[in-house]
């Protein structure tokens, strides 16, 4: 978002040229409807000669050949609240709209912002607008960029917004929208960034086959149900957001993904095996499928060695814990906790950077791994690994930031800890 607001700012800069008098009228009317505590749009029409210029105005870009008002920005401008004056589609070369930020008392989205079909970029999220977004948003055929997040928007997403071929970026999330994504949007092949999360949305995905160069996809925190929908085409996906959702079936395939993806999909009501193609994506980043009814064995992750944080709890996972998961180098987080893994604890001495590591609530035994690795591993990192291990490691002294779990939990930071495990119980003291 930053980056295309950069760029048409430096497009809207005026030198020289006036603007003309139906436009200056149109923004003194805007600022007529807007209460103004903090006197940010004093300069707007005030007395002084060097005030006539509305292209000289806080927040007003004009054309620098036509004087033509192209942009209108007043996200900086605090304290604002009102109305949004009808006389706004006056502004008929309007490229630009950031109204971010400003108190409109609960109203509605007019529907002749519609009118404005130049416009590029909408920005009006935290604005107190309420009611259904107005379809005839969807006649704003050159919009590349809009935003509606964080207001109390309600009803479902119009159609026609997935009919703007041209937009990139979408934010319509933490609102009360409901109903079902527009198919649309599963084949829109300009859209790089959809945020719709923390709505209510329901009914299944649309299948994204179509979104050749969607980066980003939001869709956490609504009531969607149904299986996941095919990926194989977005090739470009590099951030899927689904946690806490009710989707259900099983977890497709994404070996076309090739751009370094996180994927959350936790709080669902996924089942089925983890495929063994995902422990496979070199650039798989951040995986959390976890709060789901997935079952089976333990993928093999090695193939994963761009990945940070793998979070597979509160499955039914079983079996061993392959010896495999302590060698992907980059991990730093590991939660293998609340499933049905059995065998021995792995080695970890293949995961330097490893910060954070729970295998507690399984039915793992035997004893902890000896190896100088696995006790430097200890120096920084949070261990939990439950109450079921025969933990014969003999005394162990080292300098200690590390929290390990046995029957009775202890943290312990930058002290010479003496760590003694005796009959599965852990004991730690200063010396």
């Amino acid at each position: 978002m930053l980056v295309y607001v950069s760029l048409l700012v430096c497009v809207l800069i005026m030198s020289g040229e006036s603007c003309i008098d139906k436009e200056r009228q149109a923004l003194l009317d805007f600022k007529e409807d807007i209460q103004d505590p903090q006197n940010m749009l004093q300069e707007w029409g005030g007395s002084l000669e060097e005030n006539k210029d509305c292209c000289k105005w806080v927040g007003v870009s004009c054309n620098n050949h036509t004087g033509r008002v192209i942009g209108l920005d007043l996200s900086t401008s605090s304290g604002l609240a009102g109305n949004i004056s009808p006389s706004l589609p006056l502004l008929n070369q309007l490229r630009y709209l950031n109204l971010y930020g400003i108190d409109f008392l609960s109203n509605t989205i007019p529907t002749f912002l519609g009118s404005l079909t130049k416009l590029q970029s909408l920005v009006m999220s935290e604005a107190n607008l309420t009611r259904p977004i107005p379809s005839q948003l969807g006649n704003l055929s050159s919009l590349v960029h809009l935003d509606l997040t964080g207001n109390h928007l309600v009803g479902s997403i119009p159609f026609s917004l997935g009919e703007l071929r041209s937009l990139t970026y979408l934010d319509l999330s933490f609102n009360q929208l409901g109903g079902v994504i527009p198919e649309s949007f599963g084949n829109h092949s300009s859209l790089i960034q959809m945020y719709l999360s923390g709505n209510i949305l329901n009914g299944s995905m649309p299948d994204f086959v179509g979104c050749l160069n969607l980066t980003e996809l939001h869709l956490n925190d609504n009531n969607l149900h149904g299986g996941l929908p095919n990926f194989t085409k977005c090739s470009s996906l590099s951030v899927l957001y689904l946690f806490n959702n009710s989707l259900n079936g099983s977890i497709p395939d994404f070996t076309d993904c090739l751009s370094q993806m996180t994927l959350y999909l936790a709080n669902n009501q996924l089942s089925g095996n983890i495929p063994n193609t995902m422990g496979q994506l070199p650039n798989l980043v951040n995986v959390d499928v976890s709060h789901n009814s997935l079952d089976g064995n333990l993928s093999d992750f090695t193939g994963c060695q761009s990945q940070q944080h793998l979070s597979l709890s509160s499955n039914r996972l079983s079996g061993n814990s392959p010896n495999s998961s302590g060698q992907v180098s980059n991990l730093q987080h590991i939660d293998f906790s609340y499933n049905s893994l059995h065998g021995s604890i792995p080695d970890f001495t293949g995961c330097p950077s490893l910060t954070w590591l729970d295998l507690s609530s399984n039915r793992l035994s035997g004893n902890l791994p000896n190896s100088t690795g696995f006790l430097e591993i200890c120096l920084s990192c949070v261990i939990l690994i439950g109450d079921r291990l025969s933990l014969t490691s003999p005394t162990i002294h080292f300098q200690a930031a590390c929290l390990i779990v046995s029957k009775t939990r202890y943290l312990f930071l930058n002290y010479q800890i003496t760590i003694v495990w005796q009959n599965s119980f852990f004991f730690g003291f200063i010396v």
